[in-house]
């Protein structure tokens, strides 16, 4: 039997729920996710980014295809602090480098394994082994290293110009599931050691996230970084959930998921 507190959560997802659908029915599109030639991109048919928030990449020879599956997403401190990503499918790894390349991004939060079980639910888009290098579209990928942290793993990659970009990769959550709490803490605090390291100048460029859809474990892990940081750095003495999670879906439809 659900506790009262457990019950309350569930209210409020409803709440969520409906008031998110609302939204969307009378405020936002999804145009460009839906058009026949972007269909195929979509990993999923249900999870779709809205065109208001859209991030894009610029096509080979200044095509005018710029669509990937992807969101930027409004953290504690700037309106473009994340990107919200599916996992990349076969047809999308390059387009998924593209991004990264021209988004200029440094650190990806990577929180699914490519297989889980029987599901695909990304494709691998980085070097299987140390020092090797592979190419998608023409842009050059290296992985320089790769160190094992317990419940994730640190790669160090370098691209084309060259840029240097940190992958962490979380290990323990799998989809649905409920991460170690401790592991899961560590994991935050190891993200936001890295992102000031990786900063280069004051544009500050977004930080990757994508699980599977790009929603459930990469909404979770977004939510909590913006909850914490409120308490830790804005001194707050409470935090709202439900406001923060309708907020994510403002910008990404589904985020969050219970």
């Amino acid at each position: 039997m659900l506790r009262d507190s457990e019950l309350e959560v569930h209210r409020q997802f409803e709440e969520i729920k409906e008031a998110a659908l609302e939204r969307e029915q009378k405020d936002f599109s999804l145009n460009v996710a839906t058009a026949d030639c972007n269909r195929a991109k979509n990993r999923y048919t249900d999870i779709l980014p809205y065109d208001h928030t859209r991030s894009s990449y610029e096509g080979p020879g200044h095509a005018p295809d710029d669509y990937i599956n992807a969101n930027y997403i409004k953290g504690l401190d700037r309106e473009r602090e994340f990107i919200a990503s599916q996992g990349p499918i076969q047809g999308t790894i390059d387009d998924h480098w593209r991004m990264i390349y021209q988004h200029k991004v440094t650190l990806i939060l990577t929180l699914t394994q490519c297989q889980e079980g029987m599901k695909r639910k990304s494709e691998r888009y980085w070097p299987e082994i140390v020092g090797q290098c592979e190419t998608y579209d023409e842009i050059k990928v290296f992985l320089e290293s790769e160190s094992e942290m317990g419940s994730y793993t640190v790669r160090r990659i370098n691209q084309t110009e060259p840029l240097q970009v940190v992958q962490l990769f979380y290990l323990g959550w799998a989809d649905y599931n409920v991460p170690n709490v401790d592991d899961l803490a560590d994991f935050l605090a190891q993200m936001r050691s890295y992102a000031p390291k990786l900063r280069r100048s004051d544009d500050e460029p977004p930080i990757l996230v994508h699980c599977s859809a790009g929603v459930g474990r990469t909404g979770t892990l977004i939510a909590l970084d913006i909850l914490v940081r409120s308490l830790e750095l804005r001194g707050a003495k409470t935090i709202n959930v439900f406001e923060t999670v309708m907020q994510l879906r403002a910008c990404r439809k589904l985020m969050v998921r219970p």
